[in-house]
């Protein structure tokens, strides 16, 4: 089995905190019966999202998720085979809204306003690798 890892980003239609409890809740019991690892993040604007596992598992998963309704023109980021996991300790972590957003984005953009369209595979994968640590300090 091939080891992939994928980053996509999408336009939020309607979210709220109830509505990301419950994907969160379902990525979490789902994920480790897929063997499937990764972070969501999430702000009034974008979804972005890193999965990790085996590549037929994280494509059906990217495919389910491009056809839900929640997701406005879902993009790939980013799509590789690697050798190990970066978010191996999580079934999928949580970045939310917070003060570090914009500070961070602008580390790895040209402009202080977080958009993931504007940014390539390795600076997003950084720019999440970054966050969660700051989101997620102990365990996932």
């Amino acid at each position: 089995m091939h080891l992939v890892s994928m980053i996509y980003a999408s336009k939020t239609k309607d979210i709220d905190d109830v509505a990301i409890d419950g994907i969160l809740q379902k990525a979490r019991s789902n994920n480790p019966k897929l063997g499937l690892t990764g972070v969501l993040l999430f702000n009034s604007k974008f979804f972005v999202q890193c999965l990790e596992g085996g590549r037929m598992d994280v494509n059906r998963l990217y495919n389910a998720i491009a056809k839900d309704p929640r997701h406005e023109d879902p993009v790939i980021l980013d799509y590789r085979e690697v050798p190990s996991r970066s978010f191996s300790e999580w079934s999928m972590a949580y970045i939310g809204e917070s003060e570090y957003h914009e500070p961070m984005a602008f580390k790895y953009t040209t402009k202080k306003s977080f958009n993931p369209y504007d940014m390539n595979g390795d600076r997003i994968r950084a720019f999440l690798s970054e966050m969660v640590q700051v989101a997620n300090p102990a365990s996932g």
